[in-house]
């Protein structure tokens, strides 16, 4: 690629070649482009070839054709994370890859992969060693939740989605209160949780979840409807794990005293939001309240384990 070559140029070569029907060219030309203009986190040409290879992984989706989205993502993450100079663990590269092929979620940002990996991690500690269901409330379109199907189906092939559950309204968030709205101004992150704490944002269709998760965990259950009230469909239920995408203080909360009673010993509830103020607010006072350790990692999240020893951070 010629050194003086525009972003638009970068951008009409791309989709040409995908429309030649060569993803794998168009993605190797935004990937040149990428370190001609050495894209940055908040720039607008890195923004715009990463909106450019989500495309194209998206693309494979709507098709339907998972495997070679799940080829063409997998590409795309490990280039990315070549020039990031950073590295995840190969089984949850692939299981990351395949997780977002299969919900046709974009590989970006690429910051979440590693979020996710602790995630994965620490799930995979406790369901080794603790019984009891698993469950996800706010889902999206399905990224993180398929990732912990993903990781437990390797570990048990003829596993077919029973004893997980997914609880989301799919209308996206409820209204945000008071104490959601404490942003540290300080935080470079801050503005753009502003940007997306706004009623209905992240809302996803029902069906269009269902799919994505049946099509490999017919058993699954997913539960539609709002915090706590869906949670009566799982009454006498113990769990092992629950994982908490709900952003805000008053879901966060709901869901801490719904479950943690309900958590089996040694299990674990874990926020994916602890950089949000309403999620990080509800588990420090549900914490001072029931005189818990809560322990935070380095990727916005947080996590409290039933019983007297907590998993250390460091060993997620």
């Amino acid at each position: 690629m010629p050194e003086d070559y525009t972003l638009q140029e970068v951008l009409s070569d791309a989709d040409a070649y995908y429309a030649a029907g060569d993803a794998r060219g168009a993605i190797e030309v935004l990937f040149q482009g990428w370190d001609q203009f050495e894209t940055g986190a908040a720039d607008s040409a890195g923004e715009a070839i990463r909106l450019a290879l989500g495309r194209i992984c998206y693309s494979y989706w709507v098709k339907r054709d998972f495997e070679t989205g799940r080829q063409i993502t997998a590409m795309v993450v490990n280039a990315a994370l070549e020039r990031a100079r950073r590295t995840v663990e190969p089984e949850f590269a692939a299981v990351y890859a395949e997780a977002a092929a299969a919900t046709g979620t974009s590989p970006f940002p690429l910051q979440r992969i590693f979020r996710h990996q602790n995630l994965v991690r620490l799930f995979r500690r406790v369901a080794a060693e603790i019984a009891g269901d698993v469950a996800e409330c706010g889902c999206a379109r399905g990224l993180s939740f398929m990732e912990l199907c993903l990781a437990f189906g390797r570990d048990h092939p003829d596993w077919a989605g029973e004893g997980f559950h997914v609880f989301d309204s799919f209308e996206g968030l409820s209204e945000p209160g008071e104490k959601d709205l404490g942003l540290d101004q300080s935080d470079a992150g801050a503005a753009q949780i502003a940007r997306n704490m706004v009623p209905g944002n992240f809302a996803v269709a029902f069906d269009l979840v269902r799919e994505n998760v049946h099509r490999r965990f017919p058993r699954v259950e997913l539960h539609r409807g709002w915090i706590p009230n869906a949670f009566s469909a799982v009454a006498g239920r113990s769990f092992r794990f629950v994982h908490l995408d709900v952003d805000l203080y008053q879901p966060t909360l709901d869901s801490l005293d719904y479950f943690f009673p309900r958590l089996a010993v040694g299990g674990v509830i874990i926020t994916d939001d602890y950089n949000w103020p309403g999620a990080r607010t509800a588990f420090l006072e549900f914490c001072a309240r029931h005189r818990l350790q809560l322990q935070a990692t380095d990727t916005s999240q947080a996590f409290v384990q039933k019983g007297s020893d907590a998993v250390k951070p460091n060993s997620v």
